[in-house]
Parts: C-alpha cells; sequence; structure tokens
C-alpha cells in the first residue's frame, strides 16, 4: 500500500452513544494497547475529550431504575478509559502519585478541570489537549 494513508485500528468513544467496550481484561488490554499506538497525539486528545463528553452526557442524563446498573457501568468504564489515558499522557507515576492507589481522588480532579476546560467550549482536539495541560501543570504544582 505505497502511497495510501494505513487506516487505524482505533474506534474513538462516541460521545453521545457510548458502549460497553472493555468488559474482559483482553478487551481492555486491546484497547489500552491501541491507545499506546496511536501515531498522532491529538487522536489521544480527541478520544479524552470524547470520553469526557460522554461521561458528562451519561451523568446528565435522567435514569430510569430499570437503567441504573447499565448505565453505571459504563460511568465507570468511561472513567477507566480517561484514567488511562492520563496515565499514557502524563505516566503512569503522576497519576499514581498524586493520590495513591485509590484513584477516586484523582479522577475527582480530572472532573474538576475537565468542567473548567468545558467552559472553553473548545474543539474535542483542543478539548483534550487543554485538560491534559492543565492536568500536568496542576499535577506539577501539587508535589
Amino acid at each position: 500500500m505505497v502511497g495510501q494513508a494505513q487506516k487505524s485500528e482505533f474506534e474513538f468513544t462516541s460521545p453521545s452513544e457510548p458502549k460497553l467496550e472493555l468488559q474482559s481484561k483482553s478487551e481492555a488490554a486491546e484497547y489500552l494497547s491501541k491507545l499506546s499506538k496511536l501515531a498522532r497525539r491529538e487522536d489521544l486528545y480527541i478520544e479524552l475529550a470524547n470520553v469526557m463528553a460522554a461521561k458528562y452526557n451519561l451523568m446528565s442524563m435522567p435514569t430510569g431504575v430499570t437503567e441504573i446498573e447499565s448505565k453505571q457501568k459504563l460511568v465507570t468504564e468511561l472513567t477507566d478509559k480517561a484514567t488511562w489515558i492520563c496515565a499514557i499522557a502524563l505516566g503512569k507515576e503522576a497519576v499514581v502519585g498524586y493520590a495513591g492507589t485509590d484513584l477516586r481522588e484523582f479522577n475527582g480532579l480530572v472532573m474538576e478541570i475537565d468542567n473548567q476546560v468545558a467552559e472553553q467550549n473548545l474543539e474535542p482536539e483542543k478539548h483534550g489537549e487543554m485538560l491534559l495541560n492543565n492536568l500536568r501543570n496542576y499535577l506539577n504544582r501539587s508535589r
């Protein structure tokens, strides 16, 4: 395939219709592998922005009693995706170094900074980039 762009095997998370994708260890490992192989840094930014938008959209929607469990699974998966993206972009040491192995505090920080960045109303690539930069700056200051 000389002269043709190679098609990425990566499928971005839908911000409006996310689905459960990481229900087994092998699926999670495959997602992480694909994330780490993204050729363009911008693709990592876009995926992070999409993940955060999907999580925000899900958490903002009213949920019926019968949908609570599936919604919670999806929100948890999106939180995991965001954490993994941050670990790839910022380094595992930075993520774990913030709050140890209990990542609830780190995930809360990501949500807080994402809410601030969302006020800028940026394109996904710029949103993800700003989120990671602001997070990096915060983590560097808190050391």
